[in-house]
């Protein structure tokens, strides 16, 4: 397979980026984004620093959990840039 488990799980997580444009516009902050943001690097860190080994489910986890706060983030920004040119 051409891409690891986490970055599969990153892509797929993409698809929700249109579904946050209905979701209340205070429920989402940038602390939020950058949060589920930790997960996985706490797992690449600990793996790479061989600390232990990780698994494709926690990679998969991990991945959805990154590709959501890029998600939020992308949404946050995006919204931010469209109030400012209001």
């Amino acid at each position: 397979m051409p891409l690891c488990a986490r970055c599969t799980a990153i892509y797929a997580s993409y698809i929700l980026l249109p579904l946050f444009y209905f979701a209340p516009k205070n429920l989402f902050t940038l602390g939020l984004s950058i949060f589920l943001q930790l997960p996985m690097l706490i797992d690449g860190l600990t793996q790479r620093w061989g600390l232990r080994e990780s698994n494709n489910v926690l990679r998969v986890i991990t991945g959805i959990l990154s590709g959501i706060g890029q998600c939020l983030f992308i949404w946050f920004m995006s919204y931010m840039i469209i109030q400012i040119l209001k």
